[in-house]
């Protein structure tokens, strides 16, 4: 345990100053989120499983029941209902969420953000419980891709992810951004939009827009709304 961290690596070594670095980074999320209204309980801590290689990753997701493929760089074990009758899922804040993640060897410059990325939604997890997809993964996006923390490799994908999606976006009409905001899982983004990698890019693209400073105070009231209106 070190601070609000509390991490298994699972007989692998992981040097002090990345726990230090991880350490501090968890407060900052916590930090960020409070400035949006999103606020853990006193006794918050981050619970990580980081595993050393792919294959350790792997047979791990396998023994705690998840297939995991090459795609999925790290998870949050979440424990959600969903309504037979209605399809509407609710989940009770909940925490310490378990995060599991690995040693990206091949992309080390991704190890990071995916750790923060599922640092967030366990934030979001002890406060707010089920959120809209694009809010989630839009929110976790925005916090694991701050310039300070990415490599040179990760800053030329965003880069290219921009160029390449934007087009896309700009096409896009009111049937497609409505099925957007309305979906619950990534099946849904899918179906009506094609491309969940897209998604993802204008969902933290607009999480940007709404921290601004400016917009913030608008952000944080429809944070607080939805989440009364939805308890």
């Amino acid at each position: 345990r070190y601070g609000r961290v509390a991490i298994n690596t699972h007989g692998a070594s992981i040097p002090a100053s990345l726990l230090h670095y991880i350490q501090r980074e968890g407060e900052l999320l916590l930090i960020k989120n409070q400035a949006i209204g999103i606020r853990v309980p006193e006794n918050f801590h981050f619970q990580i499983d980081f595993l050393p290689d792919f294959n350790s990753y792997q047979r791990y997701g396998a023994s705690i029941g998840i297939n995991i493929d090459r795609g999925m760089l790290g998870l949050t074990r979440l424990y959600v209902s969903r309504n037979l009758q209605t399809g509407d899922k609710s989940m009770e804040p909940q925490h310490p969420s378990q995060i599991v993640c690995y040693f990206t060897q091949e992309m080390p410059w991704e190890t990071v953000p995916t750790l923060l990325h599922e640092m967030n939604h366990a934030v979001h997890a002890a406060n707010y419980g089920v959120m809209p997809v694009w809010l989630q993964e839009g929110m976790s996006e925005w916090f694991a891709n701050r310039k300070y923390i990415l490599g040179v490799a990760k800053k030329i994908g965003l880069i290219a992810s921009y160029q390449r999606y934007m087009p896309v976006v700009d096409k896009m009409d009111l049937n497609q951004f409505a099925a957007f905001f309305s979906a619950t899982t990534y099946d849904e983004w899918e179906k009506h939009l094609g491309d969940v990698p897209m998604c993802y890019f204008l969902a933290q693209t607009l999480v940007d827009f709404f921290m601004q400073p400016a917009a913030q105070p608008y952000f944080r009231a429809a944070l607080l709304q939805a989440k009364t209106d939805s308890e």
